[in-house]
């Protein structure tokens, strides 16, 4: 029987500690200056009036952008055309801004083409689709494979062939 299963992973200590520290370092390096900017006190006296602002709000704000940038993994069962499904997830993939980096017979692997979706994804924002036998497997990025799940789940041409597989 055809069958979709999507399985999320949850976030790496080591991911959610460069959050923190990357949402720590926008806050101090931008924020401390347009502070003692516009309120002209010197950069220590703002962090010691305000430190709860500038570290704890990046340490809950990185947590938070850890959790939604979770990865996740799609695998498709039992398919008498996975290459096709595989073709159609690469170029739905393509209009979402991902490009191509490596291509064979059996896996595909994408990541964002823009340079500043590379910097906030932390490398992360890549996608691999493998083929093997009737199985096809993508892993990648929940916000990227939710749309992908859907459309696999409510294609009229997937449907009815698992409607076809169910009678036989």
């Amino acid at each position: 029987m055809v069958s979709v299963e999507l399985r999320y992973h949850p976030p790496s200590l080591i991911d959610v500690f460069l959050h923190i520290l990357v949402m720590t370092l926008v806050f101090n390096v931008f924020l401390l200056p347009l502070a003692h900017f516009i309120f002209n006190k010197p950069v220590a006296e703002i962090f010691n009036d305000n430190w709860l602002v500038f570290l704890a709000v990046p340490a809950f704000t990185g947590m938070i952008y850890a959790l939604i940038n979770r990865t996740g993994s799609i695998s498709v069962k039992d398919h008498r055309d996975a290459k096709t499904i595989r073709n159609k997830v690469v170029e739905s993939l393509n209009k979402r801004g991902l490009i191509t980096v490596s291509e064979n017979e059996f896996t595909t692997s994408m990541e964002y083409g823009n340079l500043w979706q590379k910097i906030l994804n932390l490398n992360k924002g890549s996608m691999t689709i493998t083929l093997k036998g009737d199985e096809l497997k993508i892993t990648g990025k929940r916000n990227l494979l939710l749309p992908i799940e859907e459309k696999l789940k409510w294609n009229k041409d997937f449907a009815d062939f698992k409607k076809m597989r169910e009678y036989k």
